[in-house]
């Protein structure tokens, strides 16, 4: 072979070489490109969902307090049943969570993510189940002090 024929294939190599290299590059230039205006959409669904979140807390919070709640927790000496945490602080949290989470599967849909977007699919249908379970634990723990503090009171 001579030296004009190996010259030739070295070229070639390195020409289907760099061919190759500037596909692989300009194929993930056009995903990142194709990405960036749902991840902006994301991004800016999840702020106004954190927002309204907030605001929906501290109404639930308010309102909770003002129904003094909290109160009725705290004159019936039940608030260490709960660990001394405010019942309006508790529901507050739960729902701004939960509303989190909504606009967050929605914020992953735009970004055209499959596997996040099922999960967080799940995660939305399985937080009124954990919220509902905790409800009922607290509840229970409640009921339990109350029962508690009944019996303790008895001259018996």
């Amino acid at each position: 072979m001579s030296c004009l024929v190996m010259h030739e294939m070295a070229l070639d190599i390195i020409n289907s070489t760099i061919i190759a290299l500037q596909d692989a590059g300009l194929s993930v230039w056009n995903a990142f490109v194709e990405i960036i205006p749902g991840l902006i959409a994301a991004v800016v669904i999840f702020l106004i969902g954190y927002i309204i979140a907030e605001v929906i807390k501290k109404i639930i919070t308010k309102l909770l307090e003002k129904a003094t709640v909290d109160k009725w927790v705290e004159d019936r000496k039940l608030e260490a049943a709960i660990g001394k945490v405010k019942i309006s602080r508790l529901a507050g949290g739960l729902v701004k969570w939960y509303i989190i989470a909504l606009f967050l599967a929605q914020a992953l849909v735009l970004i055209k993510l499959q596997v996040l977007s099922s999960f967080a699919a799940l995660l939305v249908a399985w937080i009124p189940v954990v919220a509902a379970s905790i409800l009922f634990i607290v509840l229970g723990l409640l009921f339990a002090r109350y029962l508690g503090n009944k019996i303790l009171a008895t001259d018996y």
